[in-house]
């Protein structure tokens, strides 16, 4: 039992030397292209391919190891998302950044909370006056393979809040800071702001969905805001 215990310390310990290694590979890389310009390709697609070659080793070499690698959602939002956020804050123009903070204001974090009221608040109304129905594919014959499908106010918040990030990689990889640099540094400030806001809404979502408490209009919207603040 001893021994189990030590072997999966010493893999945790290595999954996370591997995650410390890539982290740091990635600021660099990211600094390495951003001094060189390469014509073609982006970091973020480096350290797609880095981490497929270490996941085929892995699994290869060392596949007691493998069970580490499933997705966890708590270490993903909590710990790896906050880590490449700050790597790609590090590497941007932090002068252009805070000179159009009221821009990316604006567009990361207003819009952000906007689209995410609206997405919730249509569905939502989607959900009390639209019958939707889904399809279950393991029905025996002669039963109806159609149920209708309903879903609590919690619920839909939680998937809106994921709904509401946007990916800027496609952006920033055609628009050249050189060429418009008041336009790259909106769109990367946004694209940051976006997914820090993205996170703390799925966060505090997360902790409504999951609870027995009923959702009240007149009450829970403030609660979610005061959570969402803190």
């Amino acid at each position: 039992m001893s021994s189990e215990h030590e072997s999966e310390e010493s893999n945790l310990q290595i999954f996370f030397m591997m995650f410390l290694a890539m982290l740091i590979f990635y600021t660099i890389i990211g600094l390495f292209m951003e001094h060189k310009k390469p014509p073609i390709g982006h970091e973020t697609g480096v350290i797609v391919v880095v981490g497929m070659l270490i996941s085929f080793y892995i699994q290869r070499v060392k596949p007691e190891a493998v069970d580490l690698l499933e997705f966890n959602n708590v270490i993903f939002f909590q710990v790896c998302l906050p880590l490449i956020i700050f790597a790609s804050g590090y590497n941007m123009k932090r002068k252009k950044f805070f000179d159009n903070i009221k821009n990316i204001t604006k567009f990361g974090l207003v819009a952000t909370i906007l689209t995410f009221i609206i997405y919730s608040s249509l569905t939502v109304l989607l959900f009390r006056h639209v019958p939707l129905f889904k399809y279950n594919p393991n029905a025996k014959e002669g039963e109806d393979p159609y149920t209708q499908w309903s879903m609590n106010a919690a619920e839909i918040m939680l998937i809106c809040s994921i709904l509401c990030s946007s990916d800027i990689i496609a952006a920033v990889t055609i628009i050249k800071y050189e060429d418009q640099p008041k336009l790259f540094s909106i769109i990367l400030g946004e694209g940051l702001a976006n997914d820090a806001v993205a996170i703390i809404l799925y966060q505090t979502m997360n902790s409504f969905a999951f609870e027995d408490a009923e959702f009240k209009p007149e009450t829970t919207p403030f609660l979610i805001m005061g959570d969402f603040c803190k």
